[in-house]
């Protein structure tokens, strides 16, 4: 009875090992388990502009789905970037594609600076009112 408890144990623990082993050689086949690769010259990787946005170009008779979401830009970070073909895409073959942008706004559309106060001065009759000595000279 001893040696047949034994037996059973080895060949559930073998079975396992080789479950294990499998699942292993597939994780490490699938592209959403490879990591990245630190750059050559050993330096720590530029950050990423948290601002990456991608957008979708139209394809040949596209859907209404796809032409109402074509003037959007998605953040590639914290927002879902919508899988293709949409959801409610009714074309028999979606050639759609994506387009990524370094930055979410529009190269035309850049209003930083507008509200600020250097942008106030130099559009008003007031001009610049310091006096221009260093506050923390001695």
């Amino acid at each position: 009875m001893g040696i047949g408890v034994v037996v059973v144990a080895l060949v559930v623990v073998g079975i396992l090992g080789g479950a294990l082993v499998l699942v292993h050689s597939q994780l490490r086949k699938s592209p959403s388990s490879r990591r990245r690769r630190a750059p050559r010259g050993g330096g720590a990787a530029a950050p990423r502009n948290p601002y990456r946005a991608t957008s979708i170009v139209l394809g040949e008779n596209p859907c209404a789905a796809a032409q109402d979401m074509a003037a959007r830009r998605h953040l590639v970070e914290g927002e879902e970037v919508p899988l293709l073909p949409l959801p409610g895409c009714n074309a028999p073959a979606c050639n759609c594609t994506y387009r990524h942008h370094g930055d979410r706004r529009d190269e035309e559309d850049d209003r930083r600076g507008i509200g600020s106060s250097a942008h106030w001065l130099v559009h008003s009759d007031i001009g610049e009112r310091r006096s221009g000595r260093e506050r923390r000279s001695d």
